[in-house]
């Protein structure tokens, strides 16, 4: 094997275009943090009512879920490059409709058309090109902690973004603005965000394009891991849905309207915890790598979703203030695994497609809840009913997402993990057990010099060992055979018959088999010849 290409050695830097990648992602989430602070505040001063309201962020996720469809799944094929320049555009479609006009109609067709976030969470198309760019670029073994600075670079963004947005609000009103007035300013700064990031997008280079494939793709961009990204896709969605729930628009809206909270601190607030879900993006790489990627995600997400429980139950604001804060510290450290293990359990030209897909069953999953928060937050009675509903639903999916894939986790034990990645084995997806017996051999389990590894399923019966020579003692013959279905007893020093069975039995050579790919034959081991001679050292 030659020497590694400086693109693909372990310790090879990000290059000019992983850096500028980083340098969009954090001006993007910067955006995010301080439009999100302010957006439901700005929505609520021009008049609707928190229905209409939940409807409008509703209807914003649903577009981005439509035109993020398109946008990645034609990303591999038109250009990533292009995509993001694209992307970047729906961002400026939607800040200056947002700022000019206070018509329900119009804001609504330019949340469905443009990109806008409502959350401070990545929405759009890029966070599925930027990370097949970076896949693309990097190696595997740099991979999780990678994403772990990009998603932490995102966080602090985010987190000063929300820190500027509540403050400015705050400080444009005590210069004798109003509230809207205040709010509309910041609305004006997103979209001329979006036209600094399609200029930036210009300098991408070609090296972030996707390889050229022979494989002819489905409908979605996928073809040999479409079982495992449909499932992953399910789940994601599961999680998004109910964090949709309390997306931070929702909760900055809560603390203003349950603790009369000013733009000001809630920028603070929500500073500090953005802060520290990034922060703890850098404590995920290194607990993956000693317990794997799926148990750092389940692991980590189920106390965080406790938390969240529990933030509405708090009697006053320093103690809610205190249990967010907790709950953010912990809450983020699925991401970077979450995002490695889609990029490791798909084939290289299916990346884009795949984190696209994922991506869009998230946003998916969260413009369906805020509609049905609205209402909610409206009564005093319930406005703690959404945290209730988001905790819960969020241990649901932990637990769904450990019982699914547990077995193939990266840092699990090899017995309980598949040995061959899902991408390989254009036939069946492995199994969760391990294999009975090393067949066929090893050379076959890296395509296309061999079939995929042939599995057992746990009816068939265990193999029995192969027997010793005649000659061999009882002393000296340890692998002789257990009491099974064999047709000799070792005994005496040789073997005694005790059936007329055949061999091998015929329950193991009629044990089912999955199939294979076609052109590969279904051997079986069969047993060794007996020696009638002993070796040399026994005579």
């Amino acid at each position: 094997m030659g020497p590694m290409s400086p693109m693909t050695s372990p310790s090879a830097p990000l290059g000019p275009d992983g850096r500028l990648l980083f340098a969009t992602r954090a001006l993007r989430m910067f955006s995010y943090g301080f439009l999100s602070v302010v957006l439901v505040l700005y929505l609520a001063g021009l008049g609707f009512s928190e229905g209409h309201i939940g409807l409008l962020l509703t209807l914003t996720l649903v577009g981005d879920v439509l035109v993020s469809l398109w946008i990645t799944l034609h990303a591999d094929r038109l250009g990533r490059r292009r995509m993001l320049i694209l992307g970047s555009a729906l961002m400026l479609m939607a800040g200056v409709p947002f700022a000019l006009s206070g018509d329900f109609t119009v804001l609504v067709l330019a949340a469905t058309v443009g990109v806008i976030s409502p959350s401070g969470n990545e929405v759009g198309p890029f966070l599925a090109i930027e990370q097949a760019a970076l896949s693309q670029v990097l190696p595997e073994a740099r991979r999780t902690g990678v994403f772990a600075w990009y998603h932490l670079a995102g966080a602090f963004a985010t987190a000063l973004g929300a820190l500027a947005g509540g403050w400015t609000a705050q400080a444009l009103q005590a210069a004798g603005l109003s509230p809207v007035a205040s709010y509309r300013a910041l609305v004006y700064a997103y979209a001329a965000m979006g036209l600094v990031l399609a200029v930036l997008f210009t300098g991408v280079s070609g090296a972030v394009e996707a390889p050229p494939s022979s494989v002819v793709a489905g409908r979605l961009g996928l073809h040999a891991s479409s079982g495992v990204v449909f499932r992953l896709s399910a789940l994601f969605s599961l999680d998004a849905f109910a964090g949709g729930f309390v997306i931070q628009s929702l909760v900055a809206y809560w603390f203003h309207r349950r603790f009369g909270v000013e733009p000001g601190l809630l920028g603070s607030i929500f500073f500090a915890a953005n802060l520290l879900a990034g922060l703890s993006a850098l404590y995920a790489v290194r607990l993956a790598a000693k317990i794997g990627l799926i148990r750092t995600m389940v692991f980590t997400h189920i106390p965080s979703n406790v938390l969240l429980i529990l933030v509405p139950l708090m009697p006053n604001l320093p103690l809610a203030i205190g249990v967010l804060l907790l709950r953010f510290s912990i809450s983020q450290m699925d991401v970077p695994t979450r995002q490695a293990y889609t990029m490791q359990a798909v084939a290289p030209d299916e990346r884009s497609a795949a984190a696209g897909v994922t991506g869009i069953a998230r946003t998916t999953g969260a413009a369906i809840s805020p509609v049905l928060a609205g209402p909610m937050f409206a009564l005093p009675a319930l406005a703690g009913l959404p945290f209730f509903l988001a905790g819960g639903l969020k241990l649901l999916y932990d637990l769904l997402l450990y019982r699914s894939f547990k077995a193939s986790d990266a840092g699990a034990p090899k017995s309980e993990r598949a040995q061959v990645p899902e991408w390989h084995n254009r036939v069946v997806n492995p199994p969760t057990h391990p294999r009975r017996f090393p067949w066929p051999p090893a050379r076959s389990l890296v395509p296309p010099f061999g079939p995929p590894p042939c599995w057992r399923p746990r009816s068939c019966p265990r193999p029995p060992r192969r027997r010793p020579p005649r000659w061999a003692s009882s002393t000296s013959a340890p692998w002789a055979t257990p009491a099974g279905p064999t047709s000799t007893t070792w005994a005496e020093g040789r073997w005694r018959p005790t059936s007329r069975a055949r061999w091998p039995p015929a329950s193991w050579r009629t044990c089912p088999r999955v199939p294979m790919r076609s052109g590969s034959s279904a051997r079986w081991p069969r047993e060794a010849p007996r020696s009638s001679s002993p070796p040399p050292s026994a005579t």
